[in-house]
Order: C-alpha cells, then sequence, then structure tokens
C-alpha cells in the first residue's frame, strides 16, 4: 500500500486508510444486516490494515492501533496473526444470571438482540458449559430445589467446565444474589476474565432470601440502597412494609392506588368460590388475564389450588398462555411482576414464614394486591396492615 507516512505511519486526514477501513466495514455490515437471518447468525467481525511494506509498531493516533495491523513482520505468519486482530475485536461477553427459571425466561427476552449476552438461570448456565466442555451431565430428573443435584452436582460441574474452557466473560451480572450459596460464587467467578477486578454488579435483596443463600463480604467493595420501591403504589408498599425486616428504610414513589384486599375463606372449596368470584370481578374492571397471576406459598403438588388447573371456567396455567391465568409458587415467581397479584392458599400451615411468602409474593403487585387467607389467619392480617377485608 502507498499511503504510508514517513515512519511507516499512515497519514491523518480525509482518505486515512484507518478510516477507509473501518467506513468499509460498516458499510458491509449494513448490507449483511438487511438478511432476515442476521440477528440468528451474526458472527464477530472487525477490520484490519494490511501494510506489507512497512512496519507499524506503534499507534500514529488513538484511532490506528498497532493491534489492528499487518505490516511486513506478519507476511509469515498471517494466519496467526488474522487470528490475533480477530481476538482484538472480539468483545468479552457478559452474563446475566440468577436463580429463578421463571426471571431467567424475562430477562433472556429483554435483552434478546443485545450482542455478546448471555442471560440464564444459574443452573442452566451449569448444564450448558458442562455440555460445551464435554463432560457427562447427569440427568436431574423431577430433582427439587434443595437437592444435592442442584446444591452441590450442577455447581461442580461448572467448576471444571470452567477449568477446561477458561475464562469468558468480561462482566457478570447477578439478580437475586442473596439466593446463591457461598459454594456456588467461586466457580462462578471462575468464568470471569478479570475475577479479581473486573466488572461484578450484584443484585440482592434480604427480605427475598428463600433458600438460604448469602453474598460473601469479600466480594463487595461498594454498596448502594435503594431507597425507593417504584414498582407497586403506595397502597401495597405500606402493607409490605409491615413484613420488611431490613435495617434502611424505604419509601413509595409510586402513586396512592387502591386498598389492598385481604379475603378469608375456611375450605378449599370456599377458596375456590372466592378465588372464582375475585377473578369474574377483575375481567369486569377490563383487567386483562394477561396481567393477574395467582401465587401460592405451596409447591404445585401440595396445592389443591394449581392441582385443579380450572376455576369456574377459568383455565390456571403454570406458563404464560394467550386467555389462561398465570399461577405459581411465590418462589418460582421471585423476581416477576404483574398489574394484580392474588395471593392464595395463605393459611395456618405456612404461619412460620408468614411474614417472608406476604412480603415477597405482595411486592410482585404493581397495581391492586388481593390476598385470601385462610380463617383466622385474614383477620390477624388484616389487624396487622389495616387491609380492607370483605365489604358487607
Amino acid at each position: 500500500m502507498d499511503a504510508v507516512g514517513a515512519g511507516g505511519h499512515p497519514p491523518a486526514g480525509r482518505g486515512h486508510p484507518f478510516h477507509q477501513a473501518r467506513d468499509e466495514l460498516h458499510d458491509l455490515e449494513e448490507i449483511l444486516a438487511a438478511r432476515p437471518d442476521w440477528e440468528r447468525w451474526k458472527p464477530s467481525y472487525g477490520y484490519a490494515l494490511a501494510l506489507p511494506d512497512a512496519l507499524y509498531d506503534r499507534p500514529a493516533h488513538p484511532g490506528a492501533p498497532a493491534e489492528i495491523v499487518i505490516d511486513r513482520n506478519d507476511i509469515d505468519r498471517l494466519a496467526e496473526r488474522v487470528r490475533e486482530v480477530m481476538a482484538h475485536w472480539r468483545k468479552p461477553g457478559r452474563t446475566l444470571t440468577c436463580f429463578n427459571k421463571g426471571l431467567a425466561g424475562w430477562l433472556r427476552r429483554a435483552t434478546a438482540g443485545t450482542t455478546n449476552v448471555d442471560a440464564e438461570h444459574f443452573h442452566a448456565l451449569c448444564v450448558r458449559l458442562a455440555h460445551e466442555a464435554g463432560l457427562t451431565v447427569p440427568d436431574g430428573g423431577e430433582q427439587p430445589d434443595g437437592s444435592p443435584f442442584f446444591e452441590d452436582d450442577l455447581p461442580d460441574l461448572l467448576e471444571r467446565a470452567a477449568r477446561a474452557l477458561g475464562p469468558r466473560y468480561g462482566a457478570i451480572i447477578v439478580d437475586e444474589a442473596q439466593d446463591f450459596r457461598p459454594h456456588w460464587w467461586p466457580a462462578l467467578l471462575a468464568l470471569h476474565r478479570e475475577p479479581d477486578t473486573g466488572l461484578l454488579y450484584l443484585f440482592a435483596d434480604d427480605n427475598q432470601n428463600l433458600y438460604g443463600g448469602a453474598v460473601p463480604e469479600d466480594l463487595v467493595e461498594d454498596r448502594w440502597h435503594l431507597p425507593q420501591n417504584l414498582r407497586t403504589t403506595k397502597a401495597i408498599h405500606e402493607f409490605v412494609t409491615v413484613f420488611y425486616r431490613g435495617d434502611e428504610p424505604v419509601t413509595a414513589g409510586g402513586p396512592p392506588g387502591r386498598d389492598v384486599e385481604v379475603l378469608g375463606y375456611r375450605e378449599n372449596e370456599d377458596l375456590v368460590r372466592l378465588l372464582a368470584i375475585v377473578l369474574r370481578n377483575l375481567v369486569e374492571e377490563r383487567v386483562p388475564l394477561g396481567e393477574i397471576v395467582v401465587l401460592t406459598p405451596s409447591r404445585r403438588a401440595k396445592s389443591p389450588l394449581r392441582l385443579r388447573g380450572s376455576v369456574d371456567g377459568f383455565r390456571l396455567s403454570e406458563s404464560e398462555e394467550p386467555g389462561a391465568v398465570l399461577v405459581s409458587s411465590i418462589h418460582g415467581y421471585k423476581g416477576l411482576e404483574r398489574q394484580v397479584v392474588i395471593l392464595a392458599e395463605v393459611g395456618d400451615r405456612h404461619r412460620e414464614d408468614l411474614d417472608e411468602y406476604l412480603y415477597v409474593g405482595g411486592s410482585r403487585a404493581r397495581a391492586h394486591l388481593i390476598v385470601l387467607a385462610k380463617e383466622p389467619v385474614d383477620r390477624e392480617i388484616r389487624e396487622r396492615t389495616g387491609a380492607a377485608g370483605p365489604s358487607r
């Protein structure tokens, strides 16, 4: 190439070969981006400048780095040098992980189309990288949360996979960090290119620690308290604050909103009839079914309501489906939100963890919270919170 200045450096200004290469790359990117499958197969890409008759060992200016120049010393090692140039352009990826499958699904949809981001729940990350490393992943079957398969086996596989594959992420972001076990963190950080000094963002709420995890203090250099609740109405905020056990106060930033309702029932069939009435009332208020979720403290096998599958013509679904009302455990819906939340099956059996369930489940609601609690728990909740009861 003859566009080389004194000392082997390209001249600055218009016609600058670095700028020409950059502009050609952008033109090619626009052409390829018009293809319908571009987002699916989008590769890593960059550009290089070949100066076969010159020596270019230091940057002429910040926009002309030596890392992307192939000069006369590279002629005999072109294949290796091209890989080095591409490594310069290949930005380290980022992983966005959490504990819950439901939240991971929302994060994956929210980051769709964003390059170099892996969004998945922690155990899915373990399985994916174990397969990538060629490790044998045992069949977890229907293992419950808290089983050795999830507590130890999959995190151990992730640590082995990290050793085999090497670090790959320039930033790690963890939501629900309070749910991560202490012995999971070394495996996760082994994926970080700079585990001691690199970007690590943890979002945690100790009041939502339903699984007994912890954030190691030595991981945290700076800690910021989020002083405002911007998700819920003031009425919902005042209700859940009764069950808040944090040291630092949180204020309500939302609108006043309607009163929280706490409705009582005696037997399971009474609960079914009560839920049907509540759902019909919400439909009459023109609340979309897709903005309603029914949450229960019980896993599906222990929940008569979830096992029914329907209530007076309303289909209850464990996953988001058109025309159905989503139903989930409080544990499984952590980190998510809906316009209307119905907390159901709140009764004597859950009294030991009642405060946690009411705080975690209640704070999922943005606009309207309805609690269906077994007598006499309903009266106790109303007395503690001042919530509204059934209209007479």
